[in-house]
This record gives C-alpha cells, structure tokens and sequence, in this order.
C-alpha cells in the first residue's frame, strides 16, 4: 500500500499493487470532500456551518443519506427514508441510546465515572474495562450459545505510549504489534498465524507504506505541496 499527503497533512491518496485505489479531496477547512474509488465512484460530503456533515451521497445512490441536529440528539435518515435517533448527553455529548424509528429497537449505552463506554446493550451486552490511563484492557461479551454462562473476553495491553501491544481475542488468538521505542510509530503487526506486516512512517507519523507478507517491494512516497 502507498499513501500520499497533501501539505496540511491530509491523506489524499491510496495506492494498491501498484494502482490507485481510492483519492480524496478536501475543503479549506481540511473536512473531506470526496472519496473516490478504483472504480471512479465517488461518496461524497456536505457539511454545516458548524462543520457537521450534513449529506452523505454514495455513488450510484439517487438519495442522499442526510444528518438533522437537534439539541441533544441527531436524526440519520437512510436513502430508503428510514430513520434513526442518536440521543446524547446534553452535557458531554456522548451517545446514551440509539434507536430504530421504524422498529423501535433501542441500544443503550452506559458510562463509567470517567466517561468511558461500561456497558453496551442489554442484560446480555457488552462490558468494557479500561486501565488508569483510560486505555481498553478487557472486553466482555454474552457466548452465542445461551446455555453457557461464561462470558467470552477479550484482552489489550498496551505499552508506555499507550500503544496496543497485544490484543487476545476470545479464542486465545493473539495479535502482536511492534513500536519504535523512540517515536512509538507502529513497526510491524503480527497476526495469530505470525503473518508479519511491516510499516514505514513519515516523519509527521503519518503511514507512508505497508508491506504485507508476502511483498517482496517497497515503495516511495512524495509529498505533495
């Protein structure tokens, strides 16, 4: 994968095996604009004078997806006229419940004294445990087999620079990730079956290239502007 900036730091431009993949262009407030794919198709973004995106049009969709905000919730209308109401806390404006107009079927979310995600759902939800820094650390969710009780969980560590290092996923799967010790940039990933994918980094931290196992290339990025 190749990517491009611009001069405000802005990513404009993914390349894969070689071809471009999807390009993006922004207003002169950095909000973006469009986003095109390999295909030529085109999503694109309006926004309101207080920079929230107003209309979501994808490509070979006649109607729009649109955004209406009102004090403390937000109204997402899909191109097919279905509705669904996002209410926030009219003090920090996180989401406290998101609700099908159509159905009725509301999801509840519930934080802890620190204003992290606790519990997502029902009785049968998900519970989220974060360590003194508010980092992630352990996810709990219900097994799909309702007969059994326990709990499938999920386990993230994290280095000094709040990096995940580890991620344990509920079958014992572990995911590795390595970190320069200077500038904490991601340098590889390794995956379950010890694939190793290799990133490079600019020096605004930004990812320039990966290479995935298997590659046998690397590839240069110019900067733009």
């Amino acid at each position: 994968m190749l990517y491009t900036y611009d001069g405000g730091n802005n990513l404009t431009q993914v390349q894969r095996y070689g071809q471009p993949w999807h390009a993006y262009t922004y207003d002169p407030s950095s909000l973006l604009v469009t986003d095109t794919d390999a295909n030529g198709g085109s999503t694109n973004y309006t926004y309101d004078g207080m920079s929230r995106v107003i209309t979501l049009q994808r490509p070979a969709v006649v109607t729009p997806q649109t955004y209406a905000y009102l004090p403390g919730d937000t109204l997402v209308t899909d191109p097919l006229g279905r509705g669904t109401q996002v209410q926030f806390n009219p003090t920090n404006s996180q989401v406290t419940q998101v609700t099908q107009l159509a159905t009725g079927m509301a999801i509840a979310y519930a934080r802890d004294t620190h204003g992290n995600l606790a519990h997502l759902g029902g009785g049968e939800g998900n519970d989220y445990e974060y360590d003194s820094r508010g980092n992630l650390v352990r996810i709990a969710s219900a097994h799909p087999d309702p007969a059994v009780p326990t709990r499938l969980q999920t386990v993230v560590t994290y280095d000094a620079c709040n990096n995940q290092v580890s991620i344990t996923d509920a079958m014992g799967a572990v995911t590795q990730n390595v970190y320069n010790p200077t500038t904490c940039q991601l340098q590889q990933s390794i995956d379950p079956l010890g694939q190793v994918t290799t990133f490079v980094n600019n020096a605004r931290a930004a990812a320039t290239h990966h290479r995935c196992p298997g590659a046998y290339f690397a590839q240069r990025v110019r900067r733009i502007g």
